[in-house]
């Protein structure tokens, strides 16, 4: 099924994407290629095209500890693998290359209507994450978490960062959820749950 605009906002942005979901890792070793998962929402008026002269391209940018753009980086870009219409969603994975300078970075995940525009340069906001880049291999490189929740900000549950933490932002309820992928089958002995002094879910 199609889904239109019909009597849009006039506010309503030509480019404009809602990200749903995503695994990003939370670390990774310098120059790591993986693939993330993402769903995403077309909020805008556009139809993301496919192919063509301007298709609709999903694309990242690394900035570093002082926000500014990380120049040893490879720039990498995953093609839709449909056309996209208004309100429609699309899942795929894409394509992750790590800078080859190990450091604490911020993700930029966004889309690119090529030859166009950045959505991010259309007033549209892209989905930034923290992901830890080191020279070999961690207890946690690889990790994925997950959240229905306050995604942008679910890496900081494992980022071993004490002054940082990550809270859904509202009242628990039912549906809310939770998820750790740990990339390969792994003993567990124990579980601890730490709280910066942000209280415990209670139900």
């Amino acid at each position: 099924m199609v889904a239109t605009l019909n009597g849009a906002d006039p506010k309503t942005k030509e480019w404009a994407a809602h990200f749903i979901a995503q695994d990003t890792p939370v670390s990774l070793v310098a120059g790591q290629v993986v693939t993330v998962n993402l769903r995403i929402e077309n909020v805008g008026m556009a139809k993301w095209l496919q192919g063509g002269n301007n298709p609709v391209h999903v694309g990242y940018k690394w900035l570093d500890a002082s926000g500014e753009s990380a120049l040893d980086c490879e720039d990498r870009r995953t093609g839709l693998s449909t056309d996209v219409y208004p309100r429609q969603e699309i899942v795929f994975g894409a394509t992750l290359v790590a800078p080859r300078t190990p450091g604490t970075y911020k993700l930029q995940w966004d889309l690119i209507a090529e030859g166009i525009t950045w959505f991010a340069d259309a007033d549209n906001l892209p989905l930034v994450v923290p992901v830890a880049v080191t020279a070999v291999p961690q207890d946690i490189t690889g990790w994925r978490v997950e959240s229905n929740l306050n995604m942008a900000q679910v890496a900081r549950a494992l980022d071993g960062d004490p002054t940082t933490y990550w809270q859904v932002g509202t009242l628990q309820a039912k549906g809310q959820w939770f998820r750790l992928n740990l990339g390969a089958p792994r003993l567990v002995d124990g579980i601890q749950f730490l709280s910066p002094g942000k209280g415990f879910p209670a139900a």
